[in-house]
C-alpha cells in the first residue's frame, strides 16, 4: 500500500522542484538583464519622445503706414531672391526727380569731357605739324584754355558722382531688401493699395526659404539631455508608415512659460526632407541622446571614486575617477571612463565604452 502512494509523491515532489528551479532561473536571468545593459542596444533605443508639429520658415514684410503713394516692387510672386535683393522702396517723387536730373546732367558732362579731350587730341596733332611760331603761340594759348575748359568738366563730374551717391544713398534706406535666401510665396496687392492707412496688420511680402522644420517643446528633465546636432527620427502622427529624418538645431534655456509649475522649453529640428508634409502637420518625435563616444547610462551603472592619493602621495586636490563593470562571458571587470556631466540620474560617457560593450549595474 505504501509503495502505491510513495512512488507518486516522490514524482510529484521531482517535478515541482524542478518547476520551482527552472522559474526560479528565469526570474534571476531576468533580474540579471534588468541589470545589463549592451551598449549597442543602448544606442539604438535611448530616445527622447516628444511631440512636435512643422514649421517653415517665413519672412513677412511690412510696409510703413500713412504713406502718400503705393510702395515701388522689385519682385514677383515666385521670384527667388537672393539675401541682399531689393524688394521694394518706399515712393519720394522729389528725390527720383532729383535722381534723374543728376544721372542727365553727369552724361551731359561726360559727353563735353569726351568733346573737349577730342579738341585737344586734334590740336595737338596740329601743333605736331606747324612751324610758325606764332600760330604754335596761337595753339598753346588755345591749348591752355582747352586745358582749364577740361578740368572743370572733370570737377563738375566729381560733384555730380558724389551727389548720386548720395542720392543712391537716401534712395536705398526707402528700398527694403531680402533678409535671407527664398522664394516670394505671397504678394498681397490688395494690402499694398492700403499704403495710406494707420495700421498695417498684413505683410504686403512674404518669403521663405523653402526650409522644413520640426517645432515643440520639451519638459524640465528633458531638457537636461538635449544637445544641437543629435539625430531624430519622427512620424506623422496619422502617417505613420513614413519616416522622417532630422537633426536639433536649437533649444531654449529659458522656458516659454517660466511661472508655470510644468515648464516648457522649446526646440527646432530641421529636416532631410519634406515631402506629403504640410505647415502645421503634427509629428512624434524620438531624439537619439545616446551614440559612439555619448553613452547617457543610469547612475547604478556607474561607480565613482574620489581619488586622493596617487604613487602614494596626497593630490592637492582630490580627482574624481568613474568605472562600469564590463562583461567578458562569465567574468565582470572593472573598468574606467570618462564621464563629461552628470543629469538627472545619468551619467554622460564620452570614453571607454564601445558599441560592442555589455555592462552590469553595481550593487
Amino acid at each position: 500500500m505504501k509503495n502505491k502512494w510513495f512512488l507518486p509523491v516522490v514524482l510529484s515532489l521531482i517535478v515541482l522542484a524542478l518547476v520551482l528551479a527552472s522559474v526560479i532561473f528565469l526570474y534571476l536571468k531576468e533580474q540579471d538583464k534588468k541589470n545589463t545593459i549592451e551598449i549597442d542596444e543602448r544606442i539604438k533605443t535611448h530616445v527622447l519622445n516628444v511631440d512636435g508639429k512643422v514649421k517653415l520658415n517665413l519672412s513677412n514684410y511690412f510696409q510703413e503706414g500713412e504713406q502718400k503713394e503705393a510702395v515701388q516692387m522689385h519682385v514677383e510672386l515666385g521670384d527667388t531672391v537672393q539675401k541682399g535683393d531689393p524688394l521694394f522702396t518706399y515712393n519720394d517723387e522729389a528725390l527720383f526727380s532729383k535722381e534723374k536730373e543728376v544721372g542727365l546732367s553727369l552724361d551731359n558732362k561726360m559727353i563735353e569731357k569726351d568733346q573737349i579731350e577730342g579738341q585737344i587730341l586734334a590740336m595737338e596733332m596740329v601743333q605736331s605739324d606747324t612751324s610758325s611760331q606764332n600760330k604754335l603761340d596761337e595753339i598753346e594759348a588755345q591749348l591752355n584754355w582747352l586745358d582749364s575748359e577740361l578740368s572743370k568738366a572733370e570737377n563738375n563730374i566729381d560733384i555730380l558722382k558724389e551727389k548720386q551717391t548720395q542720392i543712391s544713398g537716401k534712395i536705398d534706406d526707402l528700398t527694403v531688401k531680402a533678409s535671407t535666401d527664398g522664394r516670394v510665396v505671397k504678394l498681397d496687392k490688395a494690402q499694398i493699395e492700403k499704403f495710406s492707412e494707420k495700421a498695417q496688420t498684413k505683410p504686403i511680402l512674404v518669403v521663405t526659404d523653402k526650409k522644413y522644420f520640426v517645432e515643440g517643446t520639451t519638459s524640465r528633465k528633458q531638457i537636461d539631455f538635449l544637445e544641437e546636432g543629435l539625430k531624430f527620427d519622427a512620424k506623422h502622427v496619422q502617417n505613420k508608415d513614413k519616416l522622417y529624418n532630422g537633426t536639433v538645431d536649437t533649444y531654449e534655456e529659458v522656458a516659454v512659460n517660466p511661472e508655470s509649475n510644468t515648464q516648457r522649453f522649446l526646440y527646432q529640428g530641421s529636416l532631410d526632407h519634406h515631402k506629403d508634409l504640410y505647415v502645421g502637420d503634427k509629428m512624434k518625435v524620438k531624439i537619439h541622446l545616446s551614440y559612439k563616444d555619448h553613452i547617457w547610462l543610469p547612475e547604478r551603472y556607474v561607480k565613482k571614486k574620489l581619488i586622493t592619493h596617487k604613487n602614494k602621495k596626497k593630490l592637492a586636490h582630490p580627482v574624481k575617477e568613474y568605472y562600469v563593470n564590463k562583461i567578458y562571458g562569465d567574468q565582470v571587470n572593472e573598468e574606467k571612463v570618462k564621464v563629461k556631466r552628470f543629469a538627472n540620474g545619468q551619467y554622460l560617457v564620452v570614453e571607454g565604452l564601445s558599441s560592442i560593450d555589455a555592462i552590469k549595474a553595481f550593487k
